[in-house]
């Protein structure tokens, strides 16, 4: 449900003509989110399957609302982990939406727990509407495969690659988490990428390599790219 910080005030905290579509296959969730929304022309909401992205790419909403032939951000947050079976076909079909300069947004679950705690966690998700599936390591790298990784953390250079979701581009001012929280595999083991669609050479900046803006308490796009919000968002999700 739409919550303080949800990807849409994000988004206008930093330009408040971003655009934003957001895609949930739950109809309670969706019904709630539309009428939370009504009076906000910039954002849509489609109920679907992330899976179907036909009905996803046709809703009235998504044409409205975001151009293709431009750059986008797209934002798989909590979601794969709970899109069972091979996802090759998924994100192939993303990428061949995504205009040049675009940037995908993802985290993944991994099984980096003893294989009692993983399976403990897995058993007990089992016991819902969305069991989860871990992926690898390789597996979710895998997802970037030919894309753009941008930097988590530029100050600290080195190759950009996955990272625990707390190590990518947190607030400023964020502190450090305590003793024993760090390693705790539920962090060390959801590992998140911002990845960029190339761009032939000799064209415009693109999303992920414009001049980078000083974050603010509300701007938490900044923890996926300085200057995302100023571009079409479209934040797609299932439960």
């Amino acid at each position: 449900l739409p919550t303080v910080g949800s990807v849409h005030e994000a988004a206008h905290a930093v330009d408040p003509a971003a655009r934003v579509v957001s895609v949930d296959c739950d109809p309670v969730v969706v019904a709630h989110t539309q009428a939370l929304l009504a009076a906000v022309d910039t954002v849509g909401v489609v109920r679907a399957d992330l899976r179907d992205t036909a009905t996803i790419l046709d809703h009235p909403d998504t044409v409205r609302l975001l151009d293709l032939t431009q750059p986008v951000a797209v934002l798989l947050v909590s979601v794969l982990d709970f899109v069972p079976g091979d996802l090759t076909d998924l994100m192939a079909t993303l990428r061949r939406i995504m205009a040049p300069g675009s940037l995908l947004a993802i985290t993944h679950a991994t099984p980096v727990a003893g294989a009692d705690q993983v399976a403990a966690v897995e058993d007990r998700y089992r016991c819902t509407s969305t069991p989860l599936c871990l992926r690898s390591r390789a597996a979710v790298r895998a997802l970037v495969a030919g894309l753009d990784l941008v930097h988590p953390d530029p100050d600290l250079g080195g190759p950009a690659d996955l990272v625990p979701v707390t190590r990518w581009r947190p607030d400023p001012g964020t502190l450090p988490l305590p003793d024993g929280v760090a390693d705790d595999p539920l962090l060390t083991g959801l590992l998140a990428a911002v990845a960029a669609t190339p761009v032939p050479a000799g064209t415009a900046p693109t999303l992920g390599d414009a001049p980078a803006r000083r974050p603010t308490a509300r701007n938490r796009t900044n923890r996926f790219d300085p200057v995302v919000a100023q571009q079409p968002l479209i934040a797609r999700r299932t439960r």
